[in-house]
C-alpha cells in the first residue's frame, strides 16, 4: 500500500526503491524507462483536501555494477508559477477581444 503524500519517502513499507520498485514490479517491460532521470508535473492532495502542483524529478543512484540501489529526487510546488502563467494566457487572450 503506498503511503500518504505528506513529506515522507513515497513506496510501500519496508521498500528501499520506493514507487519506482513497486513500478518495475508491477511493469516490468516498462523497467527500462526508470533507468534514467525521471521528470513529470502532477497535482497532490494535502490533507486539508486543496491541490497543489508539484514538479517531480528523480535520478537513479547506481552502485558500481550499475544497479540501481536507490533514487534521488525532489517535488517542488509550482502552483503559484502555474496560476501565474494562466492568469497572462487568460489577460493575453482577452486583449484582442478588447480592441
Amino acid at each position: 500500500m503506498l503511503r500518504q503524500v505528506n513529506g515522507q519517502r513515497g513506496g510501500r513499507s519496508g521498500s528501499s526503491d520506493g514507487i519506482f520498485g513497486l513500478a518495475r514490479q508491477q511493469f516490468p517491460a516498462a523497467s527500462k524507462y526508470f533507468c534514467r532521470t525521471w521528470e513529470d508535473v502532477f497535482p497532490l492532495k494535502s490533507a486539508d483536501g486543496e491541490y497543489s502542483w508539484f514538479l517531480s524529478s528523480a535520478t537513479p543512484m547506481r552502485n558500481q555494477d550499475g544497479k540501481i540501489v536507490k533514487w534521488f529526487g525532489t517535488n517542488t510546488d509550482i502552483t503559484d508559477q502555474r496560476n501565474l502563467i494562466l492568469q497572462k494566457k487568460m489577460i493575453s487572450s482577452a486583449l484582442p477581444a478588447m480592441s
